[in-house]
């Protein structure tokens, strides 16, 4: 798959085709870089909360109009799932014809793509090239590691942008340091809080 060749071929027909507005393109992008994450696969798994969050587009009808319409337009093959723990798959249409991405068939039966789920060393690895504290990794691993990878109904699909959003959260909620207090005056019998500079000369 020459990624190249397909987003010039994209672009050629962004300019000619008047129907693609900005949140065609914002969602075409997202899916774009998702497929790149899955190797250019035949289909991919999508988590619709994750599409619109890198698509920017806010709104959920805005978003299931936009898959329908760029389904009609023949960009892409938008399949939603009946399951809510099951991601909808997208099979992006190939416009690069040096491809080996195999060919869009419609009558292809889907197979659904299995998420992996990292080793404990794989996270404590990328912990560690993140500079994160490696008792962040063990809590992170063993939380996800209890839920199944699944974050509230839905699979994670990047444990890595996972990770990085644990630690964003962790921040927020580490105890701010306390000012250090100043000494306290004892006025205990025998310290009392007087100078011994005092010039008693002087009038009061």
């Amino acid at each position: 798959m020459n990624y190249i060749r397909h987003l010039n071929e994209f672009y050629t027909r962004l300019y000619h085709d008047k129907n693609l507005t900005a949140h065609h393109v914002s969602l075409y992008m997202a899916l774009f870089q998702l497929w790149n994450q899955c190797h250019f696969a035949a289909e991919f798994p999508v988590n619709r909360l994750e599409v619109m969050q890198l698509s920017k587009i806010g709104s959920s009808n805005t978003y299931l109009r936009c898959l329908r319409q760029l389904t009609e337009w023949k960009y892409l093959i938008y399949i939603p799932s009946k399951k809510i723990s099951v991601g909808s798959i997208i099979r992006i249409t190939t416009f690069d014809a040096t491809t080996d991405t195999p060919v869009i068939r419609l009558n292809k039966p889907l197979k659904t793509l299995q998420i992996s789920k990292p080793r404990k060393d794989e996270v404590l690895i990328f912990f560690d090239s993140e500079k994160f504290p490696s008792g962040e990794a063990e809590k992170f691993f063993n939380h996800y590691q209890a839920t199944g990878w699944m974050m509230g109904q839905n699979p994670i699909q990047n444990w890595q942008a996972a990770a990085i959003n644990w630690m964003l959260n962790a921040e927020k909620f580490k105890p701010h340091e306390k000012p250090q207090r100043t000494h306290k005056k004892d006025h205990s019998a025998g310290h009392l809080n007087a100078t011994t500079d005092k010039q008693y000369n002087e009038p009061l």
